[in-house]
């Protein structure tokens, strides 16, 4: 009936977040799944999707990052899922979008490229030396609602 108020409660490992810094309270930090809003991680994607939904007011987004795979440029979901291919890329920010957003069968108004968290200008002169380092976030244009359909 009585419980010792002197001991720490047993708290799992899932349920375990950040880092020990001040900074990382809170925060989820080794998930594979990343929030691109607020950089909260999650071990599935359902649990991103569910996040998304009440935290960050139904905005349905994907992040995918890029890499290069022979002559081609991969983009992947941070799940590691090949999404596309691009054959030739550009290193130009403007016409980079457009391959991509062809790739992906999509309109370019609906994609972002992002440099360590700052999203790119489709600046004529702005070219891409590590086209590696850039994540791109395409907005599905849907709200949270119809995801699990």
């Amino acid at each position: 009936m009585f419980t010792n108020l002197n001991q720490a409660p047993l708290i799992s490992k899932a349920a375990r977040s950040g880092d020990g810094t001040i900074a990382n309270v809170g925060l989820r930090i080794r998930g594979a799944c990343q929030c691109q809003d607020c950089s909260q991680r999650f071990d599935t994607e359902k649990a991103l999707q569910l996040h998304v939904k009440y935290i960050h007011g139904d905005k349905v987004f994907r992040v995918m990052t890029l890499s290069k795979a022979d002559a081609d440029l991969k983009g992947s979901s941070l799940g590691g899922q090949e999404l596309f291919r691009v054959r030739q890329a550009s290193t130009k920010v403007c016409e980079l979008r457009g391959q991509i957003a062809e790739a992906l069968d999509c309109h370019p108004v609906f994609l972002s490229l992002f440099h360590h968290g700052s999203e790119l200008s489709d600046d004529h002169g702005n070219s891409l030396d590590d086209i590696e380092s850039i994540t791109v976030r395409q907005d599905l244009g849907r709200d949270s609602d119809h995801m699990f359909d």
